[in-house]
């Protein structure tokens, strides 16, 4: 028999008398039928925002957590593949005061997978505040600007400001939650220096208010503009009139019987946006012009016109005296002189007709030729008027004590009853000169 026979004679004769032990066959099966035993799950190092799981195993394999706050395990962490017997995973990025369900997640090098669970761990309540940084002032206007900043954490956005460290102006807080913040300030005032501090709060309620910052707006050169003009309330002897401005400015009008004017009212200095003013004291049934004017707090001035209106006619005409349910609300005489005359004349209303006119000088109306000047708000009942006059130099020559006129219930000057303005009486008289001519005219209504 030759040597090759022999050699595969004596392999099979081994192969059938020796058998081999069970530890040669669990190798040979391979670890795979062999489970990993997790145990000793725990959650340790809780926060507001994280915490960290760690348990064991009995063989080594690899680390990974699926959690959320339901069972169904929103979210899972990454995967360490480091095979190790104790296993340590954190959880960050988590809600504050919520409860997490989570479970332990271990595979072997043969692939053997243990998943372990479901546990339950709350996280804490957060007790810090945002850090406020970066604060930056953008746009400075005249009468706006922006304030930037960014915080640590999402927050609500405000800010305080002021022309002091008191401050006194808060802005309507923005309660969406962000990072990187953007507040508007409007209605300042030009060329003023103000205080500000920026607010934010998370969802905790956790505020941070920085330090005091200032900042000072731009000179303001722009006029405010005004829109808007709107005439109302019409009446026989008042108007309302309204109008708006882009910006805080004072309000007043000026009106007349011709586009030269000649009245205003007295200007209210109240910065406003928002303007209303009304005209009392006017003539009944005549055309007015006006225009509105506004100015803002850097003197920059606006005015907008020429605006036209009526008053309306009287309704009804009563005598001077008081009768039953009538009271008089505004009485207006003028005196105009039908030529230009050489003295001064000076016109009194006076309560008492005893009092003689010269103890009353002091000042003189010098009317021109048409011109009329007058009381306004005198009383019911009789109406005393003197007067007298100057030489035409104007210096102090002899004053001369003119004709009272006596404006009674009995309306005993022939009234021409029909429309507002009346003319009363005629006189002629001769002063150091030549001989000129004046009129008394006379309006009464009920307001």
């Amino acid at each position: 028999m030759n040597k090759g026979i022999k050699s595969i004679i004596l392999i099979i004769l081994f192969m059938v008398f020796i058998k081999p032990d069970s530890s040669s066959q669990n190798s040979m099966l391979g670890s795979k039928s062999i489970p990993i035993n997790i145990k000793n799950v725990i959650v340790t190092g809780i926060t507001e925002n994280s915490a960290t799981v760690i348990w064991e195993t009995d063989k080594p394999s690899t680390s990974k957590v699926d959690y959320g706050v339901t069972a169904n395990y929103e979210s899972t962490t990454d995967t360490d593949n480091t095979l190790v017997l104790k296993h340590s995973v954190e959880i960050s990025g988590l809600l504050s005061r919520q409860t997490y369900h989570y479970k332990a997640r271990s595979v072997d090098e043969s692939g053997n997978e243990e998943v372990y669970g479901d546990y339950l761990f709350t996280t804490l309540a957060d007790t810090t505040p945002p850090i406020i940084t970066n604060i930056r002032m953008t746009g400075i206007e005249s009468s706006s600007t922006s304030v930037t900043w960014t915080t640590d954490e999402p927050a609500t956005s405000q800010v305080v400001y002021g022309e002091s460290e008191s401050y006194g102006n808060l802005t309507v807080p923005e309660a969406n939650l962000a990072i990187n913040h953007r507040v508007d300030i409007t209605g300042l005032f030009g060329n003023t220096r103000y205080h500000f501090r920026t607010i934010s709060a998370d969802e905790n309620m956790n505020k941070t208010i920085s330090d005091d910052n200032v900042f000072t707006t731009a000179v303001n050169k722009n006029p405010p503009i005004i829109t808007n003009v709107i005439k109302t309330n019409i009446t026989d002897t008042s108007i309302t009139i309204i109008w708006a401005t882009d910006k805080p400015a004072t309000t007043q009008v000026e009106y007349g019987f011709t586009k030269e004017y000649g009245s205003q009212n007295p200007e209210n200095t109240s910065l406003a946006v928002n303007h209303i003013l009304t005209l009392k004291n006017l003539v009944p049934d005549k055309s007015y012009h006006f225009r509105v004017i506004s100015m803002d707090d850097s003197g920059n001035k606006a005015i907008l016109g020429d605006y036209t209106f009526k008053t309306a006619p009287l309704s009804q005409i009563y005598s001077l005296d008081r009768k039953a349910g009538i009271s008089l609300g505004t009485l207006w005489v003028g005196l105009r002189c039908n030529v230009s005359p050489k003295v001064n004349m000076e016109l009194r209303y006076v309560t008492d007709p005893d009092i003689n006119v010269i103890s009353l000088r002091g000042s003189y109306i010098l009317f021109a030729r048409n011109k009329t000047t007058g009381f306004v708000g005198l009383d019911y009942g009789t109406i005393n008027f003197k007067y007298d006059g100057i030489s035409g130099n104007g210096n102090s020559s002899t004053p001369f004590v003119g004709s009272e006129y006596f404006l009674t219930n009995k309306m005993d000057l022939g009234i021409d009853i029909g429309y507002s303005t009346i003319n009363l009486k005629t006189q002629e008289y001769s002063v150091n000169g030549p001989e000129w001519v004046f009129n008394i005219y006379i309006n009464y209504f009920i307001l």
